[in-house]
């Protein structure tokens, strides 16, 4: 079984290192939490992901944004709401837990990535770690505060 899993992960980093994948996946792979298989992952499922018009419209097709129950001037917000892709769900949530430590402090870069691009993701980590700090600063569960990061 172990041999057969090993298999599977060598012949998706093979397809993950083809010319028609490499460059996103090589993107996603600068952010925390998400490596070469996780990022495949992504890639596959969500295609190209200017597609989305923002984070909010990505978040919202994963199903990762709050559900609402609003009457007259009030307006409550509950768990995620879960209709969207699950296999996006799933990974992005196992890799926000890596959110929940201090960046390292230096990451190699990755090959062919532009530096814009390490730039970006540099940014968005050092946000989202803040975010998940804030967080539990504040008191919320640890599932809550890495399903909002």
């Amino acid at each position: 079984m172990e041999g057969q899993k090993r298999e599977l992960e060598k012949f998706i980093r093979a397809h993950a290192r083809e010319p028609r994948w490499r460059g996103r996946v090589d993107a996603l792979r600068c952010l925390k939490g998400i490596e070469e298989i996780t990022a495949f992952a992504l890639v596959a499922e969500a295609g190209v992901f200017s597609r989305f018009g923002s984070a909010r419209a990505f978040s919202t097709w994963a199903g990762l944004v709050p559900s609402e129950h609003s009457s007259g001037p009030r307006r409550r917000t509950g768990g995620i709401t879960k209709t969207g892709n699950s296999n996006v769900r799933r990974l992005l949530v196992e890799a926000s837990w890596h959110y929940a430590r201090r960046p390292p402090r230096a990451s190699p870069p990755e090959p062919d990535v532009p530096l814009r691009i390490e730039n970006h993701a540099a940014k968005a980590v050092k946000r989202l770690v803040a975010r998940r700090r804030e967080m539990s600063a504040r008191g919320k569960r640890p599932s809550v505060a890495n399903c909002a990061t």
